[in-house]
């Protein structure tokens, strides 16, 4: 990738990333206008809608860091050259791509280990984890052969 290229994509990146700041800030301003104004039902004003808040929260909070980061590059030319040569590094994509496939094998296992627990628990936990465990090992499957085939 160029470096041209890379100045684009990295100026592409940040208008998608206030797109969807302002998305966010829509969403959060609705959840509070709808519970203050009793427009959603009482049921849905539980605790899934305080988590989801707080979510959105940090969610917005991380994209905030990101853009505050994208603007300095954008800003000043040694910071892009710098992130460019970061993004471009090969050693660091080879620590990334081995330490990925370690954690998901071992958050397999763990699936695996809370898969057996929550069948002694609760059978609806223990079939929800279950076919959450097939759907994993499936996605595995059929990315290998996507990526067995096209290289």
């Amino acid at each position: 990738m160029s470096y041209e290229f890379y100045q684009q994509m990295i100026k592409r990146r940040y208008k998608r990333l206030r797109w969807l700041t302002l998305f966010i800030l829509f969403l959060i301003c609705f959840v509070e206008v709808a519970t203050e104004t009793n427009l959603l039902p009482v049921h849905l004003l539980a605790m899934e809608t305080g988590y989801q808040l707080g979510f959105m929260i940090g969610f917005q909070l991380a994209i905030g860091i990101k853009l505050v980061k994208m603007q300095r590059f954008l800003r000043d030319e040694q910071r892009l050259y710098a992130a460019y040569c970061k993004e471009n590094d090969e050693r660091r994509k080879m620590i990334e791509e081995k330490s990925n496939v370690m954690t998901f094998r071992l958050l397999l296992i763990l699936l695996v280990g809370c898969t057996m627990v929550a069948g002694y628990i609760d059978k609806k936990t223990f079939f929800i984890l279950l076919i959450l465990l097939f759907v994993i090992l499936f996605a595995e499957i059929a990315i290998k052969k996507y990526f067995s085939y096209k290289y």
